[in-house]
């Protein structure tokens, strides 16, 4: 019987028991202990669900250390409350702190060695390319790009959620998937002259006509944008 399957079991006894009881103060007290589990069992089965989506999709799973420790003080009061199934014996001595220690110890560290896990899987698997900013800063502010980067940024936005966030179904499995190659086939305008990089910036506040020159016009032509610009005065 696995830890899981144990704490369950555990759970189901304290349940079982406080119903077949006598007396209202013995069934408060295992209600009370019932309850204390219940929260953390509640952490450990969502690491569990986790960690079978995550296997389902390949993804490495580090050994999490505190797994051994919380079986076996699982297994130790599992037997004690076999042999005398009442509220006083799991709290005698400190097996019952020491029990929920471990299990809070194994879903907190566990949390965040399978956050890391899937931290590296995502960096290593899905699309590496820059965030929107800097990847915007790279480039020349042509149309083509302009119309490029917006998409670019839409998609990254929902993809990038994924990075701190494991997905919960195959759906969204899927879903980061398709943005992961869908972000891959964004294609920008990189090739474009230094002399045309310079006079597309300086558009925006205003370049000075010396900027324009003769490998710019025909750029433009070629690009069929030369009717995007106008010539106009500064104030004197």
């Amino acid at each position: 019987m696995g830890m899981r399957e144990k704490a369950e079991t555990t759970l189901g006894h304290l349940s079982t028991v406080k119903a077949a009881s006598e007396g209202a103060e013995e069934a408060e007290a295992l209600d009370s202990l019932r309850s204390e589990l219940l929260e953390v069992s509640e952490r450990i089965s969502y690491l569990a669900s986790n960690a079978m989506r995550l296997r389902n999709e390949g993804v490495p799973l580090s050994e999490i250390s505190e797994i051994a420790a919380a079986a076996d003080a699982i297994k130790k009061a599992h037997s004690r409350f076999e042999e005398n199934p009442k509220a006083t014996t799991l709290r005698r001595g400190t097996g019952w702190k020491s029990l929920k220690d471990k299990l809070d110890a194994l879903a907190r560290n566990g949390r965040l060695i399978q956050a890391g896990d899937w931290k590296t899987y995502f960096e290593e698997k899905y699309f590496k390319g820059l965030p929107p900013d800097q990847r915007e800063n790279t480039l020349a502010p042509t149309p083509a790009n302009k119309k490029a980067i917006a998409n670019y940024r839409t998609l990254y936005k929902e993809f990038i959620q994924y990075r701190n966030q494991i997905p919960n179904n195959p759906e969204e499995f899927k879903s980061l998937r398709d943005l992961s190659e869908q972000l891959t086939d964004v294609t920008f305008q990189d090739d474009v002259p230094e002399d045309v990089r310079i006079f597309l910036n300086a558009t925006s506040t205003g370049a000075a006509l010396d900027l324009l020159t003769s490998e710019v016009l025909d750029w433009l032509r070629e690009n069929h944008l030369s009717s995007n610009f106008i010539v106009r005065a500064k104030a004197i």
